[in-house]
């Protein structure tokens, strides 16, 4: 799978994030129940989404991977043939049984098997419960008729409520080193106070700053690894 790389330059470049607020000196020295300060602070928690909101529009909004095709697409070329990672179908054992074996049935550019294992479904809140069933369920009806559900064990599930598309569904192969979605980290989320009375900002306006700022990136790894249906049924 390495070797198909070698064709194609495929950068992600880091981009600097920081959300900063200030508050007055007085709305923190009299906050009589102490309710002020601690929102401030949480913002250095809350700022963990961060990496999971960069990542997940990304994801949505098909940007183009390292072959110059959109992440997913029905026309990424493996030795001069059209490959697709991009469906429609609506979520059930039978579509997630079907883009397995579409995943696994890639190739490599010399035509050797990639040996791919999809076993993650990763769908929004909305496709929760179908997902359960598809993962856990011993028996499925169809029709009417009790059958055995041949995804059971095939698959875990993940629910994202980053994800905004409640049609959309993809399944992933996370078990190699390069995964399907990058997230890089250039410079770790630091969370910074400025309320010291030696800090400029109190002494000459009597107000304190708090602010997280980092230097990151999110970008597609192969496409290979994920595969995405729109849930529209056309």
């Amino acid at each position: 799978m390495l070797n198909d790389l070698k064709a194609f330059t495929y950068s992600i470049t880091k981009k600097d994030w920081e959300v900063t607020v200030e508050v007055s000196r007085d709305d923190i020295e009299y906050d009589q129940i102490g309710l002020v300060k601690p929102r401030v602070q949480q913002m250095a928690v809350e700022s963990e989404t961060h990496y999971d909101e960069m990542l997940f529009e990304l994801i949505e909004s098909n940007a183009v991977c390292y072959d110059g095709r959109a992440m997913f697409a029905i026309d990424h070329n493996i030795g001069g043939v059209a490959y697709s990672n991009l469906g429609s179908a609506v979520l059930s054992t039978a579509s997630a049984l079907a883009a397995r074996t579409q995943m696994k049935s890639l190739v490599s550019d010399g035509g050797k098997s990639l040996k791919l294992k999809p076993t993650l479904l990763m769908v929004p809140p909305e496709l929760e419960v179908e997902a359960k069933r598809i993962c856990t369920n011993e028996k499925l009806v169809v029709g009417g008729v009790e059958v055995e559900n041949d995804a059971k064990g095939l698959f875990d599930y993940i629910v994202i409520d980053d994800l905004t598309d409640a049609n959309a569904w993809y399944l992933l192969d996370v078990s190699k080193p390069i995964k399907p979605f990058i997230v890089q980290k250039n410079k770790p989320i630091e969370f910074v106070a400025m309320d010291s009375v030696t800090d400029e900002n109190v002494f000459m306006r009597k107000s304190y700053r708090y602010g997280v700022d980092s230097q990151d990136n999110a970008g597609f790894g192969l496409w290979q690894l994920a595969y995405k249906s729109t849930g529209t049924g056309a």
